[in-house]
């Protein structure tokens, strides 16, 4: 088996804003461009329609340098977008329409391209598994690489179920979640008692990392037995919005995971890279 990097299964899509602009987006793409700007070859697991969006998002892929032998073509479902509102405290809605591209991700596609390939990790998130062709897509990667899963857990109403994310949880080695996740998942109610109970969540779940965002707040994250926490980047630039800064901060912890830093240096430069894209328009760097 060759070793490769980390496998990226999910959503690709853009994202519509109210000004009328359209962006790249999807936390999996996020998160793909993210590593692959850190030089760790990711690869994206995912589909596009045969249209005129589909096309422009494999142009735009290739001029990152990005690979995109795992996009599958669909003629059938339209090439992902999402409407965005921003809040007058500059945090997003989604309105996400069902029935699009990525929401038929083909298992068989994807495990073709992987064969005798072994990635060091598998990302998803639970947008993506919304629907069942893709949601066992996902599970049969899983499976059949026996890569460990790094799950992003990025809860959308009304598109999860709780048996499914418990599911995830238990195949899964690291976990992030957001303030909300955290309570509706494990009754983490507040930042503090998230200090206390996060290692015996972490231990209680045979995980090696969980991870704990607190939005404006910062991030902790612990091992188990230690708790690591960090304030946010101070950066003077204007802030635009928070679309994609969730992702950018898995991005750095993902790094630091496949690198070997420690979480402490982890957890500052994931803190960082969020901070830097919330001065920027949609969830990537400008190319």
């Amino acid at each position: 088996m060759q070793p490769i990097g980390p496998v990226i299964f999910g959503e690709i899509l853009f994202d519509c804003f109210p000004d009328g602009s359209a962006v790249l987006g999807g936390a999996p793409f996020h998160v793909y461009v993210h590593l692959g700007r850190m030089g760790l070859n990711p690869l994206l697991i995912t589909r596009v329609g045969e249209d005129a969006r589909g096309a422009d998002l494999l142009k735009a892929m290739r001029a990152r340098g990005l690979s995109v032998e795992a996009v599958q073509r669909d003629s059938e479902h339209f090439t992902g977008e999402v409407v965005v509102s921003i809040s007058d405290e500059g945090h997003p809605h989604f309105d996400i329409r069902p029935g699009q591209a990525w929401d038929a991700i083909d298992g068989g596609e994807a495990l073709a391209v992987l064969a005798d390939k072994q990635p060091s990790m598998l990302y998803c998130g639970t947008l993506a598994l919304r629907s069942k062709p893709s949601r066992d897509a996902c599970l049969r990667v899983l499976h059949e690489t026996d890569a460990p899963l790094f799950l992003d857990v990025n809860l959308r109403d009304p598109w999860w179920e709780r048996p499914l994310v418990d599911e995830l949880l238990a195949k899964a080695t690291w976990v992030k979640c957001n303030e909300q996740e955290g309570e509706m998942l494990f009754g983490i109610r507040n930042e503090a008692e998230g200090r206390e109970r996060l290692p015996e969540i972490c231990r209680n779940q045979g995980l090696r990392q969980l991870i704990l965002t607190l939005s404006e707040r910062g991030a902790m994250v612990t091992d188990g037995q230690q708790v690591w926490q960090e304030i946010p980047f101070v950066d003077e630039r204007p802030f635009m919005d928070s679309v994609g800064a969730g992702d950018a901060c898995a991005s750095g912890l993902l790094e630091g995971i496949l690198k070997g830093y420690s979480p402490e240096v982890s957890l500052k430069n994931a803190l960082q890279l969020a901070s830097g894209i919330c001065r920027v328009r949609g969830g990537v760097f400008p190319v």
